[in-house]
């Protein structure tokens, strides 16, 4: 999706634009932009070029290869746009030394190519026959995207937020447990201690994102899924039973408010309880969400 997007990122303002706005400062980036405001009225717009300009590219990690093959993608988009006319009329033949506006122009496409490499979200679409309120909906990638505000998130191993893909191009994104005033809001890049242990998670985030994850999930190394602790009062544990039952006879019936309704119930029946994350339960209570999410607002297949 790298150059596709690129590629739209760059035809979506004219080259005039980015002479004008982008020579001589593209590769100025600011590390503090959308992590720190002035004050409450400075807001992160989507279609503001900084979101893109300034992306983490972990240039500094990148080996010869992979500048070489960022290299030859940027000439490969300059003769896409020349010859789709985005540079307007041309005079010279197809193999023609660049100009100076296109050699400007590889040069933010590469810089821009650097940055999308380690910040894509991908497009998916619900598998409807297959949905059933309980369980991990079965997804169809079916494209990638940038999502500006999305990308202000931090990765978590055991993130306290679920996201789904909506009206074709969107997504949205909810809170699957009690978020508290002050505490960072988080996102999940693919990889949670419920499918991958510790090592696994770490090595994986350090080849695909260049970093080493502190969250809480590895900070204390949460279990994976099937060795989480699932015990609770017998009171409450019926009453998440009932809940769930209630969930999938909803699901039944196409009642799809009801059984997002008895989803939120779930969690707030845990939480009112005092039940300590992680937990088991959480993640059936969490999966129901999903589940509901998905067949009321996603993209469907």
């Amino acid at each position: 999706g790298n150059i596709p997007l690129t590629y739209r990122a760059i035809t979506q303002k004219s080259p005039d634009y980015f002479m004008e706005t982008w020579k001589d400062t593209f590769e100025t980036v600011d590390p503090k932009f959308g992590a720190e405001f002035a004050d409450e009225n400075d807001v992160c717009k989507y279609d503001d070029y900084r979101n893109i300009f300034y992306l983490e590219g972990h240039r500094k990690e990148r080996t010869r290869d992979e500048f070489l093959s960022l290299g030859i993608r940027s000439v490969l988009l300059i003769v896409l746009l020349r010859h789709g006319g985005y540079f307007g009329e041309k005079e010279t033949p197809f193999a023609a030394e660049m100009s100076e506006q296109e050699l400007t122009m590889a040069r933010i496409a590469f810089h821009i190519q650097e940055g999308i490499q380690y910040n894509l979200h991908s497009v998916d679409e619900v598998v409807s026959k297959k949905l059933s309120g309980i369980a991990t909906p079965e997804l169809n990638e079916v494209g990638a995207a940038l999502f500006p505000t999305l990308l202000l998130l931090n990765h978590s191993c055991e993130p306290n937020t679920l996201r789904i893909c909506a009206n074709g191009n969107q997504s949205i994104m909810v809170a699957k447990r009690f978020i508290k005033k002050g505490d960072e809001i988080s996102d999940n890049y693919g990889i949670h201690h419920l499918s991958f242990q510790f090592e696994d998670r770490q090595e994986r985030l350090k080849r695909g994102f260049h970093f080493s994850c502190c969250c809480d999930a590895c900070a204390h190394d949460y279990p994976r899924l099937k060795s989480l602790k699932d015990s609770l009062p017998e009171k409450v544990e019926d009453k998440f039973d009932q809940y769930r039952e209630d969930v999938k006879d909803h699901f039944r019936k196409g009642d799809h408010d009801k059984c997002l309704k008895t989803s939120v119930d779930m969690i707030k029946l845990l939480e009112t309880n005092k039940i300590v994350y992680p937990h088991r339960h959480y993640e059936l209570a969490a999966l129901s969400l999903l589940s509901c999410l998905w067949t009321l607002y996603g993209n469907h297949h």
